[in-house]
């Protein structure tokens, strides 16, 4: 997990996930250094409320690590366009929304 090399390494860390009991475990390892917060990066306003979270947990954000992804498994002509654009959304749109907070 880049996060928790990131911290082992004595980095100040902001640790997303969708679920927040996937990143929750660190805050008991890693103490104030680390804060855990749940992220869906398909949402702009989420995307927007963790950055500015992390700016005020750190004081500065050096390097953003993106490691959110989706995989659909089909058959190009049997997937939905509602599951085409949920690739999209995550693989590339969500990229996208940290790049449009510089």
């Amino acid at each position: 997990m880049w996060a928790e090399a990131a911290l082992k390494r004595g980095d100040r860390v902001t640790a997303t996930a969708r679920k927040l009991a996937d990143v929750a475990d660190l805050a008991g390892s890693f103490g104030d250094a680390v804060r855990p917060l749940a992220l869906d990066v398909t949402d702009s306003a989420q995307v927007q409320q963790a950055v500015h979270q992390a700016y005020a947990h750190v004081g500065r954000l050096d390097i953003l690590v993106n490691n959110a992804g989706a995989s659909l498994f089909a058959v190009t002509e049997e997937a939905s366009d509602e599951q085409i654009r949920g690739l999209f959304d995550t693989n590339y749109f969500g990229t996208e929304r940290f790049a449009e907070m510089r």
